[in-house]
């Protein structure tokens, strides 16, 4: 057992050193500012918009109270289901709104909205923005004629600028709508470019510097800039809480510098979107849907449920090493090999039992979810029972012979004949040619062989060997059984009128084993004992 526990221990320390050099911690720049403004649905964890559930305006007050003193303002993307109380509420906290008009194929929901719109920028003094619509072109849910006369609409009736969020590269195709708009609002998402998080900023405001060159003298507010935590990978884009706050950390710090206007999408995490955008919709907020900040803007960066993970990894590890061992005599390396495995399978089982923790869920991820992990477990104890039977051949004790071959010739007044049975189903002619021939050199005086073909009807497969007892002599019987019951027992029992009447001893192999010559040379003679 000590030579487990070592070991296990041995294994461990390799385990966590492992998660030590792969924990990342970063240092991005700091931040000591608010943001300008982050994108705000006000919607709870357990909230979703499209199945009618309207946030309440104690609710919406308590979302822009906690993220207050982290923005000056936020943008909203809809006037009707709880979003048109923003104005009034972020007014009690000191924030500017910037309200949107959800504009899509509904003719009429889309006429609401804008004359919501309209209607709050005109009561509230804190509205600084109207957008019409969000991604209209890029969806292909309006053209840029349409658009354009909607925005002309808008704007003869407020005295805010008025735009529309679009990504860079339609600003760049529609010029007759930035000459419509008071402003750019621009959405520059390197994630959903497969751009990796090291080059997230540099390549953001490539595209600002493209588009102040196409547009000189044009205001220009980069309207979405993010990052997910969690989800799907996008290319060379990785979705994980680490780049999260060193991409927006640095986007920050570059747009201070140079002055750039923004919005960050978004304010708090939408468990709502989980079916949306390959699993990344709810994982774009600056908060968790708990209403956690999920990274601090001073300081390092890190992912600190690594540790837990780390952890509880270790702890499973060493336990299914101990568990699985107790009872063995295992050598070093059998163990550490199993201990190795052991540690492996533990990850996967932490992370799986972590899994509802670590993202949010809804029906369809909880059903996929138990039902692989209730897969999982017996996958695990298969595969640790496979690596025990790898590791104790490769690397265990040596086996010890329960029987010791007689040296010389053996102790026998008499050699008994042996009836050697070898039975067969649909196996590959070769192989059983290869232990016909293995058979037929043995050094024993006395011997007969039953090849046994059962429930094998396909002439390639027994023709080949008939013709090879044949080759081998009158000692090989080719018996051939196309249907028996029973498998390969019932075929041996139906074999053995074919024995031979003087055949004393039955010997028995399989259809793939080779003999060693001295076989029955070594092992017949301990039948000599009468204890035998």
């Amino acid at each position: 057992m000590r030579t487990v526990v070592v070991a296990a221990l041995i294994a461990a320390a390799l385990h966590a050193s492992a998660w030590f050099f792969t924990h990342r911690v970063t240092a991005p720049p700091e931040n000591e500012t608010t943001f300008q403004s982050l994108s705000l649905a006000p919607y709870a964890k357990d909230q979703d918009p499209a199945n009618g559930d309207v946030p309440t305006a104690e609710q919406i007050d308590h979302d822009l109270a906690r993220i207050a003193p982290y923005t000056r303002a936020v943008r909203t993307y809809t006037t009707t289901g709880g979003p048109e109380l923003v104005p009034m509420l972020a007014h009690r906290h000191g924030l500017a709104v910037s309200i949107g008009a959800w504009v899509d194929t509904n003719g009429e929901h889309s006429r609401r909205e804008i004359e919501a719109a309209i209607e709050l920028a005109r009561t509230h003094r804190n509205v600084r923005a109207v957008l019409v619509g969000n991604e209209m072109l890029y969806r292909g849910d309006k053209t840029e004629d349409e658009i354009v006369a909607m925005i002309r609409h808008v704007r003869k009736r407020v005295k805010v600028p008025v735009s529309t969020g679009e990504i860079w590269s339609e600003w760049l195709k529609n010029p007759r709508l930035v000459n419509a708009v008071d402003f750019i609002a621009v959405h520059i998402l390197p994630y959903w470019e497969g751009v990796p998080a090291e080059q997230a900023v540099s390549y953001a405001l490539t595209q600002l510097d493209e588009l102040r060159r196409t547009y000189p003298g044009k205001r220009i507010v980069v309207a979405e800039f993010g990052w997910p935590s969690n989800g799907a990978n996008k290319f060379k884009a990785k979705a994980d809480p680490v780049l999260q706050g060193q991409v927006i950390r640095q986007f920050l710090a570059e747009a201070h510098r140079r002055g750039i206007e923004y919005n960050v999408v978004e304010a708090f995490d939408q468990p709502w979107k989980n079916s949306e955008n390959h699993g990344v919709g709810p994982y774009w907020g600056i908060f968790n849907a708990d209403r956690q900040i999920k990274f601090p803007l001073t300081g390092v960066v890190e992912n600190r449920t690594n540790r837990l993970l780390a952890v509880a990894s270790l702890v499973v590890g060493f336990a299914l090493t101990i568990a699985g061992l107790r009872r063995r005599r295992a050598t070093f390396g059998h163990a550490f090999a199993y201990a190795t495995a052991a540690n492996a399978l533990g990850v996967g089982l932490v992370m799986a039992g972590a899994y509802p923790f670590l993202n949010y869920m809804n029906w369809g991820i909880w059903i996929m979810w138990g039902l692989g992990s209730f897969l999982l477990l017996p996958l695990v104890l298969i595969s640790l029972a496979k690596v025990h039977e790898l590791a104790e051949v490769l690397l265990g004790v040596r086996p010890r012979r329960l029987l010791t071959p007689f040296g010389g010739r053996p102790p026998m007044a008499r050699l008994p004949k042996v009836s050697v049975h070898i039975p067969a189903y649909r196996e590959p002619p070769a192989m059983l040619k290869a232990a016909l021939d293995a058979v037929a050199a043995l050094d024993y005086p006395s011997f007969e062989v039953l090849v046994i073909l059962n429930n094998t009807p396909e002439e390639e497969y027994w023709k080949p060997i008939e013709m090879h007892c044949k080759r081998l002599g009158e000692r090989f019987k080719f018996v051939f059984l196309p249907r028996v019951a029973g498998f390969k027992a019932g075929a041996m029992n139906a074999a053995l009128p074919f024995m031979a009447a003087d055949a004393e001893i039955i010997a028995v192999i399989d259809a793939d084993y080779v003999v060693h010559r001295d076989w029955l040379k070594d092992l017949v003679p301990h039948f000599a004992d009468p204890q035998v």
